[in-house]
């Protein structure tokens, strides 16, 4: 069959041409960039937060010894969960000393005030924790005696950046139960006269009424005089909801170190007594 004369052998198609306007092309360029920016902007984040909750190994820190009431103490502390958490034992220096430490504890009178606190290469406290005779128990052993005391918790303020540049720790107490002494009370020859700071922190009740809250600084005023400074920046943040004229409950130690709970909605800071 032959061809019509003026038609081509071939169906050629037209070719078309991208006629889209400058300017939509660099929108549409531009949204693919920001939507790629932020999709590793969110793989970025999820990242960083997954590294800063990582679990760390669990750490067993130096023995402390108190010799001078026949005790020692042990710490344990791991990273998880994006927060601190410990495990601490109070128990007799010795085996031998077991009866004698069961003894002291069920004839102990008063509160017992413990602070545990880190510090780094250079001596620098970088966190400290206040563990009240309420947050501990008693380890029994075989034979029915108290063989230690031992507390398990949250180790509230303590950045995991101050935590790692954590290189030792120590504690300090109101009293102990005192082996030594064979007795539950603090012997006289091993409790020094009662500073200024002691005095202080003795004449603040187990319950104050708020007068005033300030929330940059970090102060806490009572209706009785007595002023606290919440001296972790982290816990600042949980005294915004805080009002006046709401109860608080406070322990302190000799050193004016004091846990603070606002029995309305039983939040817990770490505050310095002041005055």
């Amino acid at each position: 069959m032959e061809t019509p004369v003026g038609m081509s052998s071939t169906d050629e198609t037209p070719k078309r041409t991208d006629r889209t306007p400058p300017w939509k092309r660099l929108i549409l360029i531009g949204a693919s960039l920001g939507a790629g920016i932020a999709l590793v902007g969110m793989i970025a984040a999820v990242g960083i937060r997954w590294y800063r909750s990582r679990p760390l190994p669990v750490h067993e820190w130096a023995r402390l010894d108190i010799n001078s009431y026949g005790l020692e103490a042990r710490l344990k502390t791991e990273w998880r969960n994006d927060g601190l958490y410990y495990q601490f034992v109070l128990s007799p220096s010795s085996q031998r000393k077991v009866k004698a430490f069961a003894a002291a504890v069920r004839s102990y009178q008063g509160p017992m005030l413990l602070t545990v606190r880190l510090y780094d290469s250079s001596g620098f406290q970088l966190c400290s924790n206040l563990i009240t005779g309420s947050d501990m128990s008693q380890n029994i052993d075989d034979t029915g005696e108290i063989a230690g005391l031992s507390a398990n918790g949250f180790w509230s303020s303590c950045s995991r950046g101050r935590y790692l540049e954590s290189r030792k720790w120590d504690m300090t107490w109101s009293t102990l139960p005192n082996i030594s002494a064979g007795s539950g009370q603090p012997s006289p020859s091993s409790k020094a006269p009662a500073s200024h700071k002691a005095r202080r922190a003795e004449s603040v009740g187990s319950g104050e009424i708020l007068s005033g809250i300030d929330v940059i600084r970090g102060k806490l005023d009572t209706e009785s005089g007595h002023v606290f400074s919440v001296y972790e920046s982290g816990e600042r943040y949980t005294i915004i909801g805080w009002s006046a004229g709401e109860r608080i409950e406070c322990s302190c130690d000799t050193h004016s170190n004091c846990l603070i709970e606002d029995t309305t909605n039983g939040e817990r800071v770490h505050a310095h007594l002041v005055r």
